[in-house]
């Protein structure tokens, strides 16, 4: 896969425990922006901000979950994660702060994190998306996702149920 054009401003790392606020403060950030892609505004932003420093580091230490940032010459603007079994990842959480979107900092989190699944022995990345996540899904598609099936009234933000896309890739 070729790389993307990546502005000299924009790089993509993996984080450690330590970081773990960057982690909980983009959770947030993205329920509060895009609630409707990752889950119920309310549900979600009370979870994250419930969640202990503890339970924030050890999801950046398990051996089960990739994640990976994006900063923004001196500002973390985005995060992908993955979480692994059997050979397998599912692909989750992937943001990118609304302000920032344009920058292919969407495409250089994916890529990156394919990169670490592809060298950790993964055979295939797998995830949702709302039908109505176009943008997402042409994303996907342009790093070569397929569309698997099509889940009507699979996913539920607060009282409404929106259809989801599953997608694919073959690592």
């Amino acid at each position: 896969m070729e790389h993307p054009e990546i502005p000299s401003e924009i790089s993509v790392k993996k984080l450690g425990p330590d970081d773990w606020q960057i982690l909980r403060d983009l959770k947030i950030q993205s329920i509060s922006e895009e609630s409707l892609a990752f889950e119920d505004q309310a549900e979600g932003s009370e979870k994250y901000r419930n969640r202990s420093e503890e339970e924030w580091r050890k999801n950046l230490e398990s051996k089960n979950k990739i994640f990976v940032f994006a900063r923004h010459r001196n500002e973390y603007v985005g995060m992908a994660s993955a979480v692994l079994s059997e050979g397998k990842a599912l692909i989750q959480h992937v943001y990118v702060a609304k302000d920032k979107r344009g920058l292919k900092i969407g495409e250089s989190l994916l890529v990156n994190l394919i990169e670490i699944l592809r060298s950790s022995d993964i055979k295939t990345a797998e995830l949702q998306v709302l039908l109505t996540q176009s943008s997402a899904i042409n994303l996907y598609k342009k790093l070569g996702f397929q569309e698997i099936k099509t889940n009507l009234q699979a996913a539920q933000r607060g009282l409404e149920m929106y259809d989801e896309v599953e997608m694919k890739l073959d690592l």
